[in-house]
C-alpha cells in the first residue's frame, strides 16, 4: 500500500550500506565511540516512533571485548525482539564505526530485572530504606502502613 517515507538518517544509512559491500573496513573503536554510536541509533528509533526497540536499546549498555559487542536484556522476549532488529542495528554499528568484523552478542540476563514495588508496605519500607527518619515519623504518629 502506502510506503512509508525514509528520513535523511535512514536514507545516508542505506547509501551507506551500498558502500560498505565494496570497501572493507578494520578500525579499532572505543568503548566511548561505542556507546555514541548506540546512542544515535537509539535516537534514530526514537525519531522513527520505534518506541519497542529504542526501549530495548536502553535496558543496559554495551560492552566491548575486542571487536565484539555484548549486551544484556532482561527476559527471552526481549532478546528475541532485539535479534529481529540486530541486522539493522549491526550495519549501522559496522558503519559508524567503520569496522566490518563488529559482532553482537546478545544474552537474556535476569538480574537485570527492575524490583518492582507493588504493596503499600513495600513502598514504606523501600522509603525507610532511602530515609530512615521516616519510621520515626511513622512512629511518632502512630501510623499503619
Amino acid at each position: 500500500m502506502w510506503k512509508k517515507k525514509k528520513t535523511f538518517k535512514e536514507r545516508r544509512i542505506t547509501n551507506d550500506l551500498s558502500k560498505s559491500k565494496t570497501t572493507s573496513y578494520k578500525s579499532d573503536f572505543t568503548q566511548e565511540e561505542l556507546d555514541k554510536c548506540w546512542n544515535n541509533y537509539h535516537n534514530i528509533k526514537l525519531q522513527n516512533k520505534e518506541f519497542n526497540i529504542a526501549s530495548l536499546l536502553k535496558i543496559s549498555k554495551p560492552k566491548k571485548s575486542g571487536n565484539n559487542i555484548g549486551y544484556s536484556v532482561s527476559s527471552d522476549i526481549n532478546k528475541k525482539e532485539l535479534e529481529v532488529e540486530l541486522p539493522k542495528l549491526l550495519e549501522y554499528i559496522k558503519i559508524s564505526l567503520k569496522n566490518d568484523s563488529i559482532e553482537i552478542k546478545v544474552d537474556s540476563n535476569i538480574s537485570i530485572k527492575k524490583n518492582i514495588i507493588y504493596t503499600p508496605t513495600e513502598k514504606f519500607e523501600k522509603l525507610v530504606e532511602l530515609n530512615p527518619s521516616l519510621e520515626n515519623l511513622r512512629k511518632k504518629l502512630d501510623l499503619d502502613y
